[in-house]
């Protein structure tokens, strides 16, 4: 492919017609199974309280895929999303 995509939201190689899958480099998972398992035992725990619960690297809320073998060192990216983790590495929220 002389071009790659990156999809987001759920894994975009399962999406995507046969022919276009040799152009999904990745996806960017919002892993909303995570959100709604974790509210859901909080609930059941007597321990939900409401409000705003931020779903990020740290706790699972969010990834990336590796679906289709484009992705050629993921322990390279396993290790950067660990840094940002870490807060060694900072990742800007605004544009």
């Amino acid at each position: 492919a002389d071009r790659l995509a990156i999809g987001v939201d759920s894994d975009q190689y399962f999406q995507v017609d046969e022919d276009q899958q040799k152009c999904m480099l990745s996806s960017m998972l919002k892993r909303v199974d995570v959100g709604v398992y974790q509210t859901i035992s909080m609930f059941a725990a007597g321990e939900f309280k409401g409000g705003t619960e931020v779903f990020d690297l740290a706790n699972g809320g969010i990834g990336f895929s590796e679906a289709g073998g484009q992705v050629k060192d993921a322990a390279q990216i396993e290790d950067l999303k660990q840094q940002i983790i870490d807060g060694a590495i900072d990742v800007p929220t605004a544009p």
